[in-house]
């Protein structure tokens, strides 16, 4: 992640104008589809990628990504205008033999569901008691929908495209005192990547956050 802390957003603004956002990229995700579209033919997918899953909340603004790599799970839940401070959470757990789970996430938030082929659902249950169901739908690696998501020892930040044009994400300082967890807004997409901006101390602070590929 290049972290641009202390610049405006103008000045980040006016790097992202350049060429890494005009430019149309030696591989665009529409080779990188047709490419994943004919390994699935030859039952080969498996081998390159994690399977990603994108959707909603229900009765909220928040959407959810979940990954599964050799029964190894990654869930970001992510509230949107109304809800980030409420309905946001990473999880990571195991899957059951049955294909269900159920984890508990960051500021008392907790997940349950089931993978089902193309779908997977299930229900997120709030710090408050407060439960919502989702579900959530396969989509392609190098889509336009998915996850970004960076993570260091002082940092993590995770940003989700929806499938209808949706976004939302939010960035969790870690500091000595306490973590502060914030919400992104969309400024621009690349290729590779989206430059989000939160405001903290005064200041607005822009991320560049790439491409989530797999859990490692």
């Amino acid at each position: 992640m290049v972290s641009v802390l202390g610049r405006t957003k103008e000045s980040v603004a006016d790097k992202y104008q350049g060429e890494r956002f005009k430019m149309i990229r030696v591989i665009p995700r529409q080779i990188k589809k047709m490419f994943y579209l004919l390994l699935m033919m030859m039952g080969l997918s498996s081998a390159l990628a994690s399977t990603f899953y994108v959707g909603q909340i229900s009765n909220s603004d928040a959407l959810i990504f979940v990954t599964e790599t050799e029964n190894s799970l990654l869930i970001y839940v992510c509230g949107g205008a109304s809800d980030w401070a409420t309905h946001t959470s990473w999880f990571s757990g195991e899957l059951e033999s049955d294909n269900s789970f159920s984890i508990g996430g960051q500021d008392g938030l907790a997940i349950s569901g089931q993978l089902e082929g193309k779908a997977a659902k299930g229900q997120v249950n709030l710090a408050n008691g407060t439960s919502f169901s989702w579900i959530a739908y396969e989509v392609l690696p190098d889509g336009p929908e998915g996850l970004f998501r960076f993570a260091s020892e002082t940092e993590v930040a995770g940003f989700i495209l929806g499938k209808n044009g949706e976004n939302v994400g939010s960035i969790r300082l870690i500091k000595p005192a306490a973590t502060v967890v914030l919400p992104l807004r969309l400024e621009a997409i690349s290729d590779d990547g989206v430059l989000a901006c939160y405001s903290f101390e005064g200041q607005e602070i822009c991320v560049d956050i790439p491409e989530f590929q797999r859990i490692e």
